[in-house]
C-alpha cells in the first residue's frame, strides 16, 4: 500500500516505510483494511516511476505476450483457479481454510474414535412436541436438545468433501450429535423419474463416517436441472431486472419457478422418490430429519426477488394466476366488479405491471379498492408458494412414513414489513399458513444480518416464539455467523476471536430461553468454526444444552408483541424507515427493554391456548374487518391489560379507509390528515404512573 502526497510541482521520492505492499490482492469495496487473495496468477513484478498509458500497456502486451505460458492452471473438474491463502494466513491468526492443521480437540477425539452403529433400514423416528413449557425434539421417544451443525457441501455443482468432512469431524469432537448434509441440489436429477442415486448415497455415507455417532438431517435445495429447462422452458420464471416494464424480460434459471404447476408436480415427485430411496438404504437409521429449501436463496422467495428483480411474467405464472382468479371470483361478472374493469375476463387478466405493483395510492398504503389487481396478485403469490410447500412436504412425509421430522425456511414478514421491495415481490407472507401446516415440524431463519455483532441483539428473523408454541412448531435459529476467520468484512463479520465467542454464546442463550433449536451454518466457508477456542466453547454449549433437558423452561413473559401478516399486503414500497421503525425496530429494541416478551401473529389471538398478558404492543393492525376487530377486542380488553397501538390501527377496511373502524377498534376518536409532517412527541403529564 503506497501513498504519495503531492506537496509541490516537483516529483517526490518514495519515503521509506513499513506499510505492507499487497501483490495479487483485491480490495473489497467500501471496507477498511480488508484484502483477500485475488483469483489470478502473477508471472513477474515491475515498478514504474509513472502510471502507464493505455498505449504503453498495449505495446508491452504485444511485445511480451508470447513469453507467457498458455497452460490451463485450472485443475481438471474444477471451475476456477485454486485460491492462494498465504496472505490471509499471515493476517488472520488461525486461518486454515484447507484444514491443514488438526485441532487438539479433534486429534484427542480421533485417538478413540467411536465405531459406526450397526446399519439399519429407517426405524429411527423423530417428533417435535411440547416439553416443560417449550418445544422439544424427541428421537425414538427420548428428548434431545436441538443443536446442529451445517457444512457447505455443494459449490459450483461440485461437492466440497475436502473441507466439509473435517468440519463435521470438528463438531463431532465437540460432542454435537446432530448435523446436516448441507444443501444437496438436484444435480443427480437426470430426467423425470430418473436419478443417479449413487451421488446422494456418496454424500450421506461420507458425512456419516465423519461423525460416527451422529444423526443426520438431509437437506434438499430444490431447483430445476438442465433437462427441465430443455423440456419445460416456458415454465421458467421471467422477470424484469429494473423496477419498470421498459427492459427486456429475462429467464431466471437458478431458482424453482414457484408459479408453475408443472414444477410443483415434478418437484413433489422428485422429493418422494429420493426420500423413498434414502429410507430404503442401510444408513436410514441414522437419518433423523429432512429440510426442504426452494425458491430464491432456498428460502421460498420468488425467483429474482431476493436481489431486487420483479418476477411473475412467465407464461406458466400467468396461466396459474388466471386459474386462481377463477377460484376466487367464480365468474367474470364478479371479477369485473372487483377490478372495476368492464373489459377484464379470466382469459384476458394479466399479471399487473411492475409500475402498478410498486406504486402507491396514499403515501405508505395501497387502496384496497383501487389497487385490487395488485392485491389479488400478491395473494396469489402467497397461495401458490404455500401450495409448493404443502405438496413438497406432504410428499416427503409420505415417503418417510411420517416418521421423520421436517423443517423449511419461513418467517420473513416482520423483517421486510418496511424494507425494500422484497415483501411486495417475494410472496413471503405465508407464515401463518405454515404454522398451521400439519406436514411441517420446524421453521428456520437466519439471524438478523445488520445487527448480529457483539453488543447487538442478534435476533432471529422469525420472531414468533409464541405462535410457534401454540402450533407446536420448533423454531430453528440459523447461526450462519461471520466469525473473525472469514476474510470478507461486512454483513455481521466480527473483529476478533473474543467477539466470535461472544456471538456464539449469545446465539445459544437466545435459543435456550425461547425454546428454539439452533444450528451453526458455515455459509460459504467450512473453516469458520475451525479454531480451538471456538470448538471448545461449542463443546461446553453442547453440555449445557443437554443439562437443560427436563428443566422447567416455560415463558415468564408478561408482554406480548402482535404483528399482522395480512396488513403488510396493504402497504406500498417504503420510502424511509417509518414502517420498519415501528415493526422490526420495536422487535429489535424489545431485547433491551428489561422485560421478557413473546411474539405472536394477529391470527392467533383467538387461539384458546394463548396466555393472557399484562401488556400488548400492536405493531401494524392497519387492515381490519368486523370479524378481526371483534377478535382483537375479545382477547385484549380483559384483565385490565394495557394496549399500545402503533400507527393507523384499523384504518384500512375492505371498503376503503375508515376512521370509524379505528374508533370501534381502539376506543379513540381519530381523524386522518393527508399531509406529510414530521411529528415530535412530548410528555405533558409527568405525574402519571406511566410517565413519571
Amino acid at each position: 500500500q503506497l501513498v504519495l502526497k503531492k506537496i509541490s510541482t516537483k516529483p517526490e521520492m518514495f519515503r521509506s516505510n513499513e506499510l505492507p505492499l499487497y501483490i495479487g490482492g483485491e480490495r473489497i469495496p467500501n471496507e477498511k483494511s480488508n484484502y483477500r487473495t485475488g483469483n489470478f496468477l502473477i508471472n513477474d513484478l515491475r515498478l514504474y516511476k509513472t502510471a502507464l498509458t493505455d498505449n504503453d500497456i498495449r505495446e508491452l502486451y504485444s511485445a511480451e505476450k508470447n513469453k507467457y505460458s498458455k497452460k490451463n492452471y485450472i485443475v481438471p473438474g474444477s471451475m476456477k483457479i485454486k485460491p492462494c491463502h498465504e496472505y490471509l494466513a499471515r493476517m488472520i491468526d488461525g486461518y486454515d481454510p484447507e484444514f491443514k492443521h488438526k485441532l487438539k480437540i479433534t486429534a484427542d477425539y480421533e485417538k478413540n474414535i467411536p465405531t459406526q452403529p450397526t446399519p439399519g433400514h429407517g426405524n429411527t423416528s423423530s417428533k417435535v412436541k411440547s416439553s416443560n413449557g417449550q418445544m422439544g425434539l424427541f428421537i425414538d421417544g427420548k428428548e434431545k436438545y436441538p443443536a446442529l451443525y451445517y457444512p457447505v457441501i455443494l459449490r459450483d455443482n461440485l461437492y466440497q468433501f475436502s473441507t466439509a468432512l473435517p468440519a463435521i469431524r470438528d463438531f463431532a469432537a465437540a460432542g454435537i450429535e446432530f448435523f446436516g448434509t448441507g444443501g444437496i441440489a438436484p444435480i443427480f436429477w437426470i430426467a423425470k423419474g430418473k436419478y443417479d442415486f449413487a451421488q446422494i448415497d456418496n454424500v450421506i455415507r461420507k458425512e456419516l463416517a465423519a461423525n460416527p455417532k451422529g444423526k443426520l438431517q438431509v437437506e434438499f435445495y430444490m431447483r430445476p436441472h438442465g433437462w427441465f429447462f430443455a423440456k419445460h422452458n416456458k415454465e421458467i420464471e421471467r422477470y424484469y431486472s429494473g423496477k419498470n416494464s421498459k427492459g427486456k424480460l429475462k429467464a431466471y434459471y437458478t431458482a424453482a419457478p414457484l408459479g408453475s404447476k408443472i414444477w410443483i408436480e415434478c418437484s413433489s415427485e422428485l422429493i418422494y422418490d429420493v426420500v423413498k430411496h434414502i429410507e430404503s438404504q442401510n444408513y436410514a437409521d441414522r437419518i433423523f430429519a429432512y429440510h426442504i429449501a426452494a425458491g430464491d436463496a432456498g428460502e421460498w422467495y420468488w425467483p429474482a426477488s431476493f436481489l431486487g428483480g420483479v418476477p411473475g411474467y412467465s407464461e406458466a405464472t400467468r396461466n396459474s394466476f388466471q386459474e386462481w382468479l377463477k377460484t376466487k371470483y367464480k365468474n367474470n361478472t364478479e371479477l369485473k366488479k372487483s377490478w372495476n374493469n368492464q373489459d377484464i375476463t379470466f382469459k384476458t387478466a394479466k399479471v399487473p405491471t411492475p409500475e402498478f405493483r410498486l406504486t402507491t395510492e396514499i403515501y405508505i398504503f395501497r387502496d384496497p379498492v383501487k389497487a385490487r389487481p395488485v392485491l389479488d396478485y400478491r395473494e396469489y403469490m402467497i397461495d401458490i408458494t404455500y401450495e409448493n410447500i404443502v405438496k413438497s412436504c406432504k410428499a416427503l412425509k409420505e415417503a418417510s412414513n411420517f416418521k421423520k421430522s421436517l423443517t423449511i425456511y419461513a418467517g420473513y414478514p416482520l423483517l421486510y414489513a418496511g424494507k425494500q421491495t422484497t415483501m411486495h415481490l417475494g410472496g413471503l407472507q405465508h407464515l401463518g399458513k405454515v404454522f398451521r401446516c400439519k406436514y411441517v415440524d420446524g421453521i428456520a431463519t437466519p439471524l438478523d444480518y445488520t445487527k448480529r455483532r457483539g453488543g447487538e441483539p442478534g435476533a432471529n428473523i422469525n420472531a414468533f416464539n409464541g405462535s410457534a408454541m401454540l402450533h407446536e412448531k420448533l423454531l430453528w435459529h440459523e447461526n450462519d455467523l461471520r466469525t473473525y476467520l472469514r476474510p470478507v468484512l461486512g454483513f455481521g463479520r466480527v473483529r476478533d476471536l473474543k467477539e466470535s465467542l461472544t456471538v456464539i454464546k449469545r446465539g445459544f442463550g437466545q435459543s435456550l430461553i425461547w425454546g428454539a433449536g439452533f444450528w451453526w451454518y458455515s455459509l460459504d466457508n467450512n473453516h469458520l468454526f475451525h479454531q480451538e477456542d471456538i470448538m471448545r466453547t461449542i463443546s461446553k454449549i453442547g453440555k449445557l444444552a443437554s443439562d437443560s433437558i427436563g428443566k422447567d423452561r416455560k415463558s415468564i413473559a408478561e408482554v406480548a408483541i402482535i404483528f399482522d401478516e395480512k396488513s403488510t399486503l396493504y402497504t406500498s414500497v417504503p420510502k424511509g424507515s417509518f414502517i420498519s421503525d415501528h415493526t422490526w425496530g420495536v422487535y429489535q429494541n424489545a431485547f433491551r427493554m428489561g422485560a421478557p416478551f413473546d411474539m405472536y401473529l394477529l391470527d392467533d389471538l383467538d387461539n384458546q391456548k394463548m396466555p393472557d398478558y399484562k401488556l400488548y404492543i400492536m405493531l401494524n393492525t392497519y387492515y381490519t374487518d368486523k370479524k378481526i376487530r371483534e377478535k382483537i377486542v375479545k382477547k385484549l380488553r380483559r384483565k385490565n391489560a394495557v394496549i399500545v397501538w402503533c400507527y393507523a390501527p384499523g384504518w384500512i377496511t375492505p371498503n376503503g379507509f375508515d376512521t370509524k373502524a379505528m374508533e370501534s377498534l381502539t376506543g379513540f376518536k381519530l381523524k386522518a390528515s393527508e399531509e406529510q409532517v414530521r411529528i415530535q412527541l412530548s410528555v405533558n403529564n409527568k405525574k402519571h404512573l406511566i410517565t413519571k
